[in-house]
């Protein structure tokens, strides 16, 4: 370990307490709490790990880095993630996480797009665009949070079971999906 840089925030998530001057350091702060980047470069000679000492090189330095939490790309409402939970049930329910992500990229990307609805509830009630289902499991309310934070695909607007569609470009087949990207003069005009 000497020489080595340890990041103290995954250490104490591993439960392990570094002691340094006697001053006991990550057993009481949490990750977020680590506001300031630290360097330890005196060790007391001991790492104490579910009560055992354990020794350690006498020069070990620690660095502690700032953690900030990750904001999502896109806000919604409980009622906005519950309603895109229950059209990716309906239309996905089946389909891994990527092919469920995909689905909801279709709405926000819709909802994003001046040539549909610009909510949520406007763009799932298009006449004849999604099914909805009256319920919904943990896997599709999950996909609908993972694209909160980083969508997959920023372009794709449209998708079917039974092939590719007429409308926007075609894309890529995923799961028992046929996935439509934006017509590229209209991905132009959002990007101005």
């Amino acid at each position: 370990m000497r020489g080595e840089v340890i990041n103290a925030a995954a250490l104490v998530g591993a439960g392990v307490v570094l002691l340094a001057s006697g001053i006991v350091i990550g057993a009481a702060a949490t990750e977020s709490e680590a506001a300031e980047p630290v360097t330890i470069t005196q060790v007391e000679e001991k790492v104490v790990h579910d009560r055992v000492e354990i020794p350690v090189p006498k020069v070990t330095t620690v660095e502690v880095l700032k953690v900030v939490d990750k904001v999502p790309e896109v806000e919604l409402t409980e009622s906005d993630k519950e309603l895109i939970a229950r059209v990716v049930y309906a239309e996905a329910g089946w389909e891994d996480e990527i092919g469920k992500r995909l689905v909801v990229d279709v709405i926000l990307n819709r909802v994003r797009d001046p040539h549909f609805p610009s909510t949520v509830h406007g763009v799932v009630y298009q006449e004849h665009q999604f099914l909805k289902a009256g319920t919904y499991n943990e896997a599709c309310m999950e996909a609908v949070e993972a694209e909160m934070y980083g969508e997959l695909d920023d372009y794709v607007a449209w998708f079917c079971s039974d092939g590719f569609i007429c409308y926007g470009q075609q894309a890529y087949q995923h799961g028992g999906h046929y996935f439509n990207w934006l017509p590229e003069e209209w991905i132009e005009e959002v990007e101005e």
